[in-house]
């Protein structure tokens, strides 16, 4: 199971899963496509780890102890798999892009769900925008088939808070001088007080994207969007 989730492809597995789980409907023709792509790559990063040289045995296991410590930086992996030529440049652009689709795909099948004309969408998809923004600079991956990368693209979110999110910013700080052995208890001390105020604020900011956007539902939107978890 942990293998699993540290594999360099995780990210695109947990679309994989998520997003037909939700969908009333199979598939279409199109995420059918996206999915096998997505299978293709990993098959690709897996080739790419043999032809480098990676154990991937060794990788899954230094992965697994970076989670257990709460020490892994997705937006470093993702870098190091650059470097090391495990993953391409074109690959995380095709990842994004990957993202980017599937999230207009489910926003699609949501205004659906929610029973809106195109002109009401219009006000209530910025509200719901806002709210996943706010999310992912929580590190919360988007509940609606998003990888989690957070907000700014890359591997950021899903594990603290987006890299370009004041939030991630903070923890990859807080990071760096954990790890630093000249830095001391003050050190760490100050840099972990700065985590907990960005995430105090990024949670005022959630709060009230979600406030922000239960003033324009209907009870019964404010039930669809509940069971989504885009709001309490």
């Amino acid at each position: 199971m942990l293998k699993r989730f540290v594999l360099p492809a995780a990210f695109l597995a947990i679309t994989l899963l998520g997003v037909p789980a939700r969908a009333q409907q199979g598939p279409t023709p199109e995420q059918q496509q996206m999915f096998q792509q997505m299978r293709d790559m990993r098959q690709q990063m897996m080739q790419n780890m043999q032809d480098k040289g990676i154990d991937p045995q060794q990788f899954f296991q230094e992965m697994g102890q970076q989670i257990q410590a709460g020490t892994l930086d997705p937006a470093d992996l993702q870098q190091y798999m650059l470097d090391k030529g495990v993953m391409t440049q074109d690959m995380v652009t095709q990842v994004t892009q990957m993202q980017t689709t599937m999230q207009s795909a489910q926003l699609g099948t949501l205004q659906q769900q929610l029973k809106v004309s195109d002109d009401d969408w219009k006000l209530l998809k910025p509200k719901i925008q806002k709210v996943l923004d706010a999310m992912a600079a929580l590190g919360i991956a988007s509940p609606i088939g998003g990888m989690g990368f957070g907000g700014g693209g890359g591997f950021g979110g899903g594990m603290g808070g987006g890299s370009t999110s004041e939030v991630g910013k903070a923890i990859k700080d807080m990071r760096t001088t954990v790890r630093d052995a000249k830095s001391t208890d003050d050190d760490v001390k100050a840099k972990l007080a700065v985590v907990r105020d960005a995430r105090t604020k990024a949670k005022g900011d959630l709060a009230t994207a979600q406030k922000d956007l239960i003033e324009l539902l209907t009870p019964r939107q404010e039930a669809v969007l509940t069971n989504y978890g885009i709001i309490p």
